[in-house]
């Protein structure tokens, strides 16, 4: 399928370095919104009143300000009532500001049933979620893999990219969380709207579905957001609230075709001079049958090799994901033998099991950390007996490992970066929600963008700026050594459950 490409300059693409600048661009974007936010993340994490309150600061002193709100039902309510929730968090706008805020909550149609009252809600999320990280201000967009909850604010190391005073990227992203929001459930406030003196921070809340009946804005068919949008569910397209999927995958097919003319006919009306960033946006949605991504992910490696073997040295790939249990066609690219005489230069980033956020979590989840060593060990296994790991020879290329560790932080970025042979920065990066496993392949909702452009630009050398930040806190070399620790070994208990869950993780 063909898919959109936007356009953009150097400028219009910045690259934030730390949790705290994510947080103040998320309030200072709150602040400045006139028309439209548009959130889309995981969860709103249960404490986070004073975000909550600048949205609420927003709302009420401008009253043509519209909120749209997408997470995932199952992390949203996890903490059952009266405990608060995200979900109960979230519940307060809608109860205060009914012609303002749209909140919706996306549900896996791969869990119902007997199943999902047997797993519970310790477990459920592993069915699947909504794991794509937006945030739109505007015509400003933060696309990120970090939610937003307190550790992403403050030691929890992820990526974030502003895509900035770009109308049509965020009209695309807005119709996305749009489109996401009618096979989601609306959340209704049970309660009465209170003043602003005696408004209280959460409220009790149901889950309705409608099919996006009573979505406050849709889009229009020149892709174009407003109240009343022309592209929204009518009596004839609206999704059931079970077996929707198939007539989701359709909808979301529709509207890759539609932005991809959308485009189309920007590109042919502008001159180009102005272009220097190209950015295609990537759509994995497993439950949908949705996998942009995952056709267009190998293209890197296949690119890499292809120059390595042309040039006579190799590009550089770098890879990083903060839950490193790659999809099983990557790992296979990676560590399948060399085929020509050069082979690219692959740096991959994983997270130390100190730097996993279920470190020394209680119970099962506990052992979630080293069923990531598990995984690691797999892959640096099957990189040893193809003869793909590098050794220690630029000029040769092959594939080194380290981990991320910072005392106090842990690590939840993951991207890829290439750079071509005989070029000192990256020509291409890819950022978003993905964490390039299974479960982001076949189970989750992953919006991601693949960014290309020249290595002479600013923005080369603010992308390359950022791996080499990553690598800095990677300087624990993945080898047998590390291997043959004893606080590396994993018991058998915790690889026959990696090996039974894998899929989830």
């Amino acid at each position: 399928m063909q898919l959109p490409i936007f356009t953009a300059r150097n400028e219009q693409v910045q690259v934030l370095d730390s949790p705290a600048q994510f947080y103040q661009t998320l309030k200072q974007k709150i602040s400045s919104a006139q028309q439209r936010i548009f959130l889309a993340s995981l969860y709103v994490g249960k404490e986070e009143i004073e975000l909550i309150e600048h949205i609420r600061a927003a709302l009420q002193s401008r009253r043509a300000l519209r909120l749209t709100v997408l997470a995932d039902a199952l992390r949203s309510t996890r903490e059952s009532s009266p405990n608060p929730s995200s979900a109960s968090l979230l519940a307060s706008l809608a109860r205060d500001f009914p012609n303002q805020v749209d909140v919706r909550l996306y549900h896996t149609p791969s869990l119902k049933g007997l199943t999902k009252r047997l797993v519970g809600k310790r477990f459920n999320e592993g069915w699947g979620l909504q794991h794509m990280k937006i945030y739109g201000f505007d015509d400003d967009v933060i696309v990120s893999g970090a939610n937003l909850s307190r550790d992403y604010f403050t030691n929890r190391k992820d990526r974030y990219v502003v895509f900035v005073q770009q109308q049509q990227i965020a009209n695309y992203l807005h119709s996305l969380v749009l489109l996401a929001a009618r096979f989601s459930y609306h959340l209704a406030s049970t309660e009465s709207p209170a003043s602003s003196e005696k408004a209280t921070a959460y409220a009790g809340f149901r889950l309705e579905w409608d099919g996006g009946d009573r979505l406050l804005l849709g889009e229009d068919a020149d892709g174009t957001i407003s109240e009343g949008g022309t592209l929204g569910p009518s009596s004839s397209n609206r999704l059931p609230e079970q077996g929707w999927s198939s007539t989701a995958q359709a909808a979301v097919e529709d509207f890759t075709r539609r932005w991809h003319q959308h485009t189309l006919e920007t590109l042919s009306l502008s001159s180009g001079e102005d272009a220097d960033v190209y950015l295609v946006p990537l759509l994995q949605m497993g439950p949908l049958r949705i996998r942009q991504e995952t056709a267009a992910i190998p293209q890197i490696f296949h690119l890499a090799a292809s120059a390595s073997n042309l040039e006579g040295k190799p590009a550089t790939v770098d890879l990083t994901s903060g839950y490193f249990s790659l999809y099983r066609p990557y790992k296979a690219l990676l560590s399948a033998p060399c085929k020509g005489d050069v082979q690219e230069r692959t740096r991959i980033i994983c997270a130390a099991p100190e730097s996993n956020g279920f470190f020394k979590s209680k119970g099962v989840s506990g052992w979630i950390p080293d069923g990531y060593t598990w995984f690691e060990k797999k892959f640096w296994d099957a990189l040893k007996r193809s003869g793909r790991l590098w050794n220690g020879d630029d000029a040769k290329g092959g594939v080194e490992m380290s981990e991320w560790k910072k005392q106090g932080w842990t690590y939840h970025a993951k991207g890829i970066w290439y750079t071509p042979p005989h070029s000192a920065t990256p020509t291409l990066f890819h950022v978003g929600s993905s964490n390039y496993g299974s479960r982001s392949s076949d189970l989750d909702l992953e919006c991601t963008f693949l960014i290309s452009m020249n290595s002479s630009s600013p923005l080369s050398h603010r992308v390359k700026a950022e791996v080499e930040g990553l690598r800095a806190d990677a300087k624990e070399r993945v080898n047998e050594d590390l291997f043959n620790r004893p606080d590396r070994k994993v018991r058998w208990r915790v690889r026959f459950a990696a090996w039974l869950v894998g899929g989830m993780l």
